[in-house]
């Protein structure tokens, strides 16, 4: 099922983690969805997918699992926190972001 407001990269981005000393990965593009993981700061991570300020991970090759989680195929990780007082969490570091 598609979400509203989500558009597909023509060729995944690569972003890298700024935000010390992680970012969470949720299930959706929201602060209230389901954190899945975590993704250390330094990682880079590919996305295939933007929406509102926020990107969809292609996987998560570089995350740490919560305790209890199952593996999933990626999630959604906000690219700028200064709504919440964080600041930058996220920068592209290819030229397709």
């Amino acid at each position: 099922m598609a979400q509203a407001g989500v558009r597909l990269l023509a060729a995944p981005a690569v972003y890298r983690v700024m935000h010390a000393p992680f970012v969470f990965v949720r299930a959706a593009p929201s602060t209230d969805a389901e954190v899945l993981s975590m993704l250390d700061v330094g990682a880079c991570v590919s996305v295939d997918a933007v929406c509102r300020g926020w990107v969809r991970t292609a996987t998560l090759p570089c995350a740490r699992a919560l305790p209890d989680s199952k593996p999933r195929a990626g999630g959604w990780v906000l690219v700028d926190g200064a709504s919440l007082g964080l600041g930058a969490l996220l920068e592209p570091v290819s030229p397709y972001a």
